[in-house]
């Protein structure tokens, strides 16, 4: 028996609402792609004084080696691939310095013998990364536990010991093989080799002294305002860790309100400069510093030879300028230093570790004056313009992103993920630092079942397809009865035609919803999904929900019933490959092995 139009039409609509295998598109929808950080929350850690062992005080992230743990006062490097202590047994520290001067010098001082974790070896034993400079030639090498937080703690986590003829505060390698971060990454504690910087405020007065954070795998929605530009590395002779931006302007703000450029020969084009986060004072040609004296007419009395703040240039404490700087980086970023971090006074070291203001009739600018052999180095942007700047490193990407940093006593992780599938996710609202490292809550997993909103959404949309059936058979018998009767054939020519060859509009076809305002990454600090994609270019987020499926589900029934079929794109999640990595020459290092540990001291013995 042959059917009629219409009856064909009634038949296909109801056998939309038949089972078909969309249940198996549905559940691998609704789970996560495996590259999505839905489990890793950044680590953070505090820069800040730091008590170490012998009580003194030294500013630099708060970390702790060793077994009981020993505390430090580490500087932040994103050129170094591995992590590196100072000796305690022979200090390198000058002869007319007590133990407590070198203590405070170098941020702490490794006491191997005191540690029960501690195992000397050698630099391939360790399974460490090579380095792209030769400082560390004459370093010793062994293997102890760091302690991550709390509650977290990496054993036989390799540590290079200065041996060098250099003079370096303890340093927490963040390079692009940094072992840290690979190792962090490998167990799955954070989502990507990110690491972020909010260097706070060290002014000589209260208010204008705040603790800064160091972010690992993310970072602090909280601590940044305004535009944000993403740059790609750009490694260089004098700039090995890539961070290489271009300066189009300097100007001195002053209290009148007018601003003075002092940038020179370089304006209209651009003055490249490397931030180096491990470095105070900033460094800048001698021609800028000129100038910079001949706005304020405050001529240099000397240099600062303190440990804290090496090489800065020395003004007098009467008429020493009181406005702020601004550099202006390409694109189209401000960063303004204020004057309470720019001008600061002279902290010399006492014979017991103590800080104290070398002078009463100087204060130190934060700048150092390239000159006689240095005036052709690239200039440096150390603490100073990270004072201001918050700096957001992605060596997955090789990339990293500045924005204008703000002061805030709160704060917003956000995770950031590989590059198959960056998916920013706050992992907590924001909420008060404690005085410890913050325990901010997981976010929850998502149910492996089919969500009730798409069980809910699937029955009113067959009700919906019923509904549409039942007014196409009706219709269609009309119609049938009218062409038997001769009326209207061409009108209802018309109607068959575009029902035979209906139109779609790809923008209703498989939309993907936004997610909700509260869950959208801050704008403020957008990362790209695409690291090939323009500089500052907004990073927008997609998700899949399950109402998605819903969407499509409805979207096949609706062509069902006008006999037009498309085949539906299969949802591919991948998990991303294994990090192999092998610049400058360095292995990778070997997987460590992650201890969750019960809360304790860190300075008890377990």
């Amino acid at each position: 028996m042959r059917l009629s139009q219409w009856q064909t039409s009634l038949l296909l609509c109801l056998a939309s609402l038949l089972p078909r295998p969309l249940f198996a598109a549905s559940s691998a929808a609704t789970s996560l792609p495996t590259c999505t950080p839905q489990n890793s929350i950044p680590i953070h850690y505090p820069i800040r004084n730091v008590t170490l062992s012998d009580s003194t005080l030294r500013r630099g992230a708060a970390v702790s080696f060793g077994t009981p743990g020993q505390p430090f006062a580490c500087l932040i490097n994103p050129t170094y691939n591995n992590t590196y202590l100072n000796d305690g047994t022979v200090p390198r520290c000058s002869v007319n310095n007590t133990r407590s001067q070198c203590s405070n010098q170098y941020g702490g001082l490794f006491d191997e013998g005191s540690s029960t974790t501690w195992s000397p070896s050698n630099f391939a034993a360790l399974g460490t990364a090579g380095e792209s400079t030769s400082d560390q030639d004459n370093d010793t090498w062994g293997s102890d536990t760091l302690l991550v937080n709390t509650t977290l703690s990496v054993p036989d986590f390799p540590l290079g010991i200065f041996r060098g003829s250099r003079d370096y505060q303890n340093t927490l390698g963040l390079g692009r093989n940094s072992t840290l971060l690979n190792a962090l990454v490998s167990a799955e504690a954070i989502a990507s080799r990110t690491f972020s910087i909010f260097q706070g405020w060290t002014g000589a007065q209260t208010q204008y002294q705040t603790d800064g954070s160091l972010i690992l795998g993310g970072y602090d929605s909280a601590k940044i305002t305004g535009k944000n530009i993403t740059l790609p590395f750009t490694v260089e002779e004098d700039c090995i860790n890539g961070l290489v931006i271009s300066v189009t302007d300097i100007n001195m703000n002053l209290n009148n309100g007018s601003n003075v450029s002092i940038i020179g020969k370089s304006r209209g084009s651009a003055m490249r400069a490397c931030i180096e986060p491990d470095y105070s004072p900033m460094t800048l040609s001698e021609d800028i510093w000129w100038a910079f004296t001949n706005v304020t007419g405050v001529a240099e009395t000397g240099r600062s030879v303190s440990p804290i703040n090496l090489w800065g240039m020395m003004i007098p404490t009467n008429g020493a300028y009181d406005g702020d700087l601004t550099f202006s980086i390409y694109p189209d970023l401000d960063i303004t230093i204020p004057n309470h971090q720019l001008i600061v006074p002279d902290i010399e070291i006492n014979s017991e570790g103590q800080g104290y203001p070398s002078s009463s009739t100087e204060v130190e600018v934060l700048i150092n004056s390239l000159q006689g052999s240095n005036t052709n180095d690239m200039p440096l942007f150390g603490m100073p313009f990270l004072s201001s700047a918050y700096l957001m490193v992605d060596n997955d990407r090789r990339q990293f992103t500045l924005s204008q940093s703000q002061q805030s006593t709160t704060s917003n992780l956000v995770a950031i993920g590989p590059p198959a599938c960056n998916t920013p996710t706050p992992s907590h609202t924001p909420q008060p630092l404690p005085s410890i490292l913050a325990s901010p809550t997981p976010t929850p997993k998502s149910s492996s079942g089919t969500p009730k909103g798409a069980i809910a959404g699937a029955v009113v949309g067959g009700l919906a397809i019923i509904a549409i059936c039942i007014g196409v058979f009706f219709v269609q018998k009309k119609r049938r009865a009218q062409r038997l009767a001769g009326i209207q054939k061409q009108e209802y020519g018309a109607v068959a035609e575009a029902v035979k060859n209906p139109e779609y509009s790809d923008n209703q076809v498989c939309t993907t919803s936004e997610m909700s305002s509260h869950r959208q990454p801050p704008q403020e600090m957008p990362l790209d999904r695409d690291s090939r994609k323009a500089t500052n270019e907004l990073f927008r987020v997609k998700h899949q929900k399950s109402s998605a499926n819903y969407g499509k589900k409805s979207q096949d029934d609706e062509r069902l019933c006008t006999h037009e079929f498309r085949e539906s794109k299969k949802l591919v999640t991948t998990k991303p490959q294994a990090n192999t990595d092998r610049e400058n020459g360095g292995s990778k290092g070997k997987d460590l092995k992650f201890n969750h540990i019960s809360p304790r001291p860190v300075n008890s013995r377990s």
